[in-house]
């Protein structure tokens, strides 16, 4: 189900305004989704990604920075396992651990160095064994696979914080 103003699109149907919708249960090929504030986006079975709302900084990925009410294909992701939205930045966990991400950018949330938005997907520095990745605001982490860290990939993007060693093994119980 989608709850929400609808005012940027983010129930994906069309529309803009006030959303109650339920998800069309018919439609299988979503294995994951993740709602922003501006965007909502899902991986596909074909492990590609569409997403769909505001567009003003290229957080739906697919070149433009025209808003769009229903879903459109994120520019060159074939191979996706995972995605997390932020504020204005959407990423995803490609299959053998590299990380893409883009849209607003202007704290370094997209991990590549900078500060420029980027419209389409670029790769995040450094991360090459992650299996999770999660955004929020103007931040992005990505969690490596156990046993195979890589240099970057304890970084906290978009923040001067990292993970501390204890918690970069091992379970969060």
């Amino acid at each position: 189900m989608v709850r929400g103003t609808g005012d940027l699109g983010g129930a994906g149907d069309g529309t803009i305004g006030p959303a109650v919708a339920v998800c069309d249960r018919r439609r299988t090929d979503a294995t994951a989704i993740a709602a922003g504030d501006h965007q909502t986006c899902a991986v596909l079975t074909a492990r590609t990604v569409k997403c769909w709302g505001w567009n003003g900084f290229g957080e739906l990925g697919n070149g433009t920075t025209t808003d769009s009410f229903t879903p459109v294909a994120v520019s060159g992701i074939t191979n996706a396992t995972a995605i997390a939205t932020g504020f204005s930045h959407t990423c995803a966990v490609l299959a053998g651990g590299a990380a893409k991400c883009w849209g607003h950018n202007p704290d370094g949330e997209l991990g590549n160095g900078t500060t420029t938005d980027s419209s389409t997907p670029i790769a995040v520095t450094g991360i090459a064994t992650a299996t999770a990745i999660s955004a929020n605001d103007q931040h992005t982490c990505a969690v490596p696979q156990p046993g195979r860290p890589s240099a970057g990939d304890t970084t906290v993007s978009g923040s001067s914080a990292t993970i501390p060693p204890s918690a970069q093994t091992g379970s969060l119980s």
